[in-house]
């Protein structure tokens, strides 16, 4: 019984650090796709309706949140945007909201953007940026968004 119980407390040393930096990986990878996604799905939007779509950073998941908050960790939302003035107005459909996503500390663009705006031709008019997204273990993931509005991923 001894043996067995030793046995098992190292293979559970060995295990957990293991599967603490896989569950980190897992959540930033999946922050990481669901931001993606809807980025393309605006971007998408915008052409198919040749309106003005607006990604913002958002933590009620229906209005931009204030303009000192530069952190995308709390969740976004994506609206038409029929007035241009960036932020969603009661009338403004609503195409898309995110939560929180658990385990993720911040994702913040280097250049500080509180919005994304894609025009009805799908160019941005918010120009390039990179979104780091940095989970509370393990390696950033960053997102390299073009002035085309086209995303990939970066170390």
């Amino acid at each position: 019984m001894a043996v067995t119980l030793s046995i098992l407390a190292i293979l559970l040393g060995i295990g957990i650090p293991a599967f603490s930096k896989s569950l980190a990986a897992w959540q930033r990878d999946r922050a990481t796709k669901a931001l993606i996604a809807h980025m393309q799905l605006a971007r998408t939007e915008a052409i198919k309706r040749s309106r003005r779509v607006v990604i913002c950073n958002s933590s009620d998941a229906s209005t931009c949140s204030a303009p000192a908050n530069k952190d995308w960790k709390n969740g976004w939302i994506v609206f038409e945007d029929d007035n241009a003035n960036g932020l969603r107005d009661a009338a403004e459909p609503l195409m898309a909201a995110s939560g929180a996503f658990p385990g993720i500390q911040s994702m913040q663009a280097n250049n500080a953007i509180k919005r994304l705006v894609y025009q009805p031709n799908g160019l941005m008019t918010s120009g390039m940026s990179t979104m780091s997204v940095t989970p509370r273990a393990g390696p950033t993931q960053k997102i390299v968004i073009n002035r085309i509005g086209r995303v990939r991923l970066d170390q």
